[in-house]
């Protein structure tokens, strides 16, 4: 995880300037599709994976990353992927949310697309006991340890 977290970091520079990240940049989504990063994927098929946040804002956040390549299309905004593949990320949402919600005994799963911090479309998956369950953006580190996202991963996989 803390390859992840550096690379991150180190990408997180030159992601400024969209010119140079749509034209040769392969976002950190990109390397975890193509498995050279690792994570915790819990569902996966041809067009999308859903993988646990490795700094989640609750036990069990998702995201669902389509399995499009940057330099193909304008990856960044969800809006601008072919309908296919947005398509395809809501049902997988939808089954997912139910599939999280039973495993994991939550009052609701939430949904948001917010589209910072990787310039790669992808939903959020929020498990939720409440309406202040979290904060989109807190001031402290969220992250956890590797073996607690395995256990949970674990436990979602489908």
């Amino acid at each position: 995880m803390v390859a992840i977290r550096n690379y991150f970091k180190h990408m997180v520079g030159s992601l400024r300037d969209p010119l140079i990240c749509y034209t040769t940049c392969m976002t950190i989504f990109e390397k975890i599709i193509n498995r050279e990063i690792p994570s915790e994927i819990i569902y996966e098929d041809d067009m999308c994976i859903g993988m646990l946040d490795i700094n989640p804002a609750t036990k069990g956040h998702t995201l669902i990353i389509p399995k499009i390549k940057s330099v193909d299309c304008h990856v960044d905004h969800i809006w601008l992927i072919p309908d296919k593949y947005y398509d395809h990320m809501w049902k997988v949402a939808k089954d997912l949310a139910v599939h999280i919600k039973e495993k994991l005994n939550v009052d609701r799963v939430g949904v948001m697309v917010e589209g910072y911090g990787v310039p790669h479309a992808h939903i959020h998956l929020i498990p939720l006991e409440g309406p202040h369950t979290f904060e989109v953006y807190p001031d402290k580190d969220r992250s956890v340890e590797a073996s607690k996202l395995k256990e949970t991963a674990e436990l979602l996989r489908m």
